[in-house]
């Protein structure tokens, strides 16, 4: 028995291995209708990918688990490359972000990470984003839209006393006025989420799941319009939206939130109404797997056409190479900053002080 995959539920490989016994039809009206198709979840890592909440009974595989299976779905871009590995009858890539895009443009993984767009592949997509950027990067490509499900709604979380300070998620040690850091969305009274670039060797965040887990805690959000968070927050209703990258400007919306309580509060409302209208598990996963379903009756699809992919691929190189040509004139201005100022030195006490840091550095006492 393979290593490395168990079922959302704990279960292990033998126990997966049995016969299934499927009910035909709902026992009760309003029931989701169970499905048939078995899933394979496959992630690089050990953290649970966002789909599994949904879908309880599908198994989760760090490594490819022996058995036939109606879908195979990679949960991030290290994963698809053993999708062929498994003997499935369709093969997905499960997107919550454009990973090459969000990762830095100093990193080498953008190219595989692009690459994993032009291949055979059904792509399940959360966002109305998603749908427009992979279509963006590669035309023809098939996309399903897949929900997001959310996790338990707090009820009546607890709000900051007036002479409290606001506790916020995301600030990374820049909390404002009248605020404090707290390192959990779900003890937060308001998240910052300003999308940062992504750990190239951390599964893949979700913008909208991160969101929301926020919002079924009690918490608003002071957001980026960006990666489809604007699909989920709404300026003034449930959240504040503020530019790209804009730091001070975050913050400052931070501290009018502080110091107007009766804003806040209903931000927060409005961000638990927002997460108790999000499908829970049960009706999310009863929507992958319709959604499943619809896959598995489709045709097979095809992979990019083989210019379209060294295209993608020379611009991803491009701007790699671009990147590490304005990093090696910087480097290079650095040490030509250093001699000059090393010149400086010598000049003005003509060579004194050098030599004596240099016979302090080799142990000398210098008199």
């Amino acid at each position: 028995m393979k290593a490395g995959w168990t079922s959302s539920a704990g279960y292990s490989s033998e126990h997966s291995s049995k016969k299934a016994r499927w009910p035909t039809k709902a026992r009760r009206r309003g029931t989701p209708r169970v499905s048939r198709v078995r899933v394979c979840l496959l992630v690089s890592g050990s953290a649970r990918p966002d789909l599994a909440l949904a879908l309880e009974s599908a198994v989760v595989a760090s490594e490819p688990p022996p058995g036939r299976w109606e879908v195979a779905i990679a949960c991030d871009w290290r994963a698809v490359a053993h999708l062929w590995e498994i003997d499935a009858r369709r093969r997905c890539s499960h997107l919550v972000t454009l990973e090459h895009r969000s990762l830095a443009p100093e990193r080498p993984e953008r190219l595989p990470a692009l690459l994993t767009l032009m291949l055979p592949l059904d792509y399940l997509v959360t966002s109305r984003w998603l749908e427009r950027a992979v279509a963006d990067v590669r035309p023809g490509a098939r996309t399903w839209r897949v929900p997001v499900a959310r996790r338990p709604v707090a009820v009546e979380p607890p709000a900051p006393l007036a002479d409290e300070p606001l506790r916020v998620f995301g600030a990374d040690g820049n909390a404002p006025a009248g605020a404090v850091g707290v390192d959990s969305p779900r003890s937060a009274d308001v998240m910052i989420d300003l999308g940062a670039p992504s750990d190239p060797f951390a599964a893949p965040v979700s913008p909208i799941a991160a969101l929301l887990e926020a919002f079924a805690a009690g918490a608003t959000a002071v957001a980026v319009p960006t990666e489809g968070r604007d699909e989920l927050v709404v300026h003034g209703e449930n959240g504040l939206l503020v530019a790209p990258a804009d730091v001070p400007g975050a913050l400052s919306e931070v501290a009018a939130l502080a110091a107007d309580r009766e804003r806040l509060a209903a931000l927060r409302a409005g961000a638990l109404a927002t997460a108790a209208a999000a499908p829970d598990p049960l009706t999310a996963g009863a929507q992958v797997l319709a959604v499943l379903e619809r896959v598995l009756e489709a045709d097979e699809p095809s992979g990019a056409d083989p210019g379209e992919t060294m295209r993608g691929a020379l611009a991803e190189a491009a701007k790699l190479s671009a990147y590490e040509s304005a990093r090696a004139d910087e480097l290079r201005e650095w040490a030509r900053r250093l001699d000059a100022r090393d010149a400086e030195l010598r000049d003005s006490a003509g060579g004194g002080l050098i030599a004596a840091l240099r016979r302090r550095a080799s142990g000398h006492r210098v008199s």
